[in-house]
């Protein structure tokens, strides 16, 4: 970024840098199905990666890691009968950054407030837990979830000598979640398929800042929603929507969001379909918005981004090819989660 001093830029060093990254990983992944009785089965795998990155600024290196680590899973399901299965699962998995949370790039909001990305975001390691008990179309799962520096937008840098203030990606110390979720679905016609799903639990955030642990902890819950009506012509009426309590967000916290969505899908063919989609109808859910209140570390920060609103689209889907080709194309290998970063 440069200011025009007598008609000639003048770069200014808080916002112009030349970072180049270069990261190497290899990941190898060994897994086994075992079928311990008639109507008990494990599945287990085990993946290794190992990571080799290095970010420089002009020939001079800023950040080098180098890691290896493990990343166990297994799967335990036992049928009792046709109608009732309980299963027991535990995954630890890595979440890098994407490249959009590292990219040193920044939108103003003011002039003395901007969003930028962070190049120092490292990755966020997590470890689930969960155990679910099946009945029919009803689910019900009690879960536990550790993340190990997680991944948090909305974190506020403050720099007073230059009057600024940063909203962007940071790593904070720890994450844990126990919470409950019930999904139902239902036929209430041969017309009509309603389907379910209810969480709640608690939150329990911490940060390390300026040497000192700030935890923030709370009770959560939410609910969704999905009601799809078939009508004649290959017509199809869609309504859905969520709900969600205000939530605990590293340092800052979020408001109470949801969204109320209806559509009208029209298939022609086997190839075509026609959406007439109405999104976010009461403008509950169009924004972003963080709180931070913490005058113990003199951080005391309110922000709202409010984006497009209720939208209306129209869509048309026309798919190529045959069906098996399609299914094929849908195939992804295991590389797909680097290439998703750059979202």
């Amino acid at each position: 970024m440069a200011d025009i001093i007598n008609g000639e830029p003048e770069f200014r060093p808080l916002f112009t840098n030349l970072l180049n990254l270069d990261e190497n990983i290899g990941a190898i992944y060994v897994s086994g199905d075992y079928q311990l009785t008639e109507k008990t089965g494990l599945k287990m795998g085990l993946r290794y990666e190992y990571t080799d990155l290095a970010l420089t600024e002009m020939g001079e290196t800023l950040v080098s890691r180098k890691y290896g680590r493990l990343f166990p899973s297994f799967f335990l399901s036992h049928q009792f009968n046709d109608d009732n299965s309980v299963r027991l699962t535990y995954s630890e998995r890595i979440q890098r950054p994407s490249l959009g949370m590292l990219a040193p790039a920044f939108f103003f909001f003011s002039p003395n407030n901007l969003l930028a990305g962070n190049p120092a975001v490292q990755a966020a390691f997590t470890k689930k837990l969960s155990l679910s008990y099946i009945y029919k179309r009803l689910t019900v799962s009690i879960n536990g979830v550790d993340v190990n520096r997680p991944i948090v937008w909305g974190q506020v840098a403050v720099l007073p000598d230059e009057n600024l203030s940063i909203n962007r990606p940071e790593n904070i110390n720890d994450i844990k979640r126990a919470f409950a979720t019930v999904n139902y679905s239902q036929p209430i016609t041969k017309w009509w398929e309603s389907q379910y799903e209810f969480w709640a639990g608690y939150n329990y955030n911490e940060v390390l800042q300026e040497g000192r642990s700030i935890v923030q902890d709370a009770f959560f819950y939410g609910f969704y929603s999905n009601q799809s009506i078939s009508l004649p012509k290959k017509l199809t009426f869609v309504v859905d929507g969520y709900l969600e309590s205000p939530w605990a967000y590293g340092l800052s916290r979020t408001p109470l969001r949801g969204s109320f969505n209806v559509g009208l899908q029209k298939k022609i063919g086997d190839q075509h379909q026609i959406t007439l989609n109405y999104s976010d109808v009461l403008d509950l859910g169009s924004f972003w918005e963080f709180e931070v209140n913490q005058p113990d570390i003199n951080v005391v920060y309110f922000q709202r981004y409010d984006a497009e609103g209720s939208v209306v689209r129209l869509t048309w889907n026309y798919s190529f090819g045959k069906k098996a080709a399609q299914r094929k194309r849908q195939h992804d290998g295991g590389s797909s989660d680097e290439r998703n970063r750059v979202n």
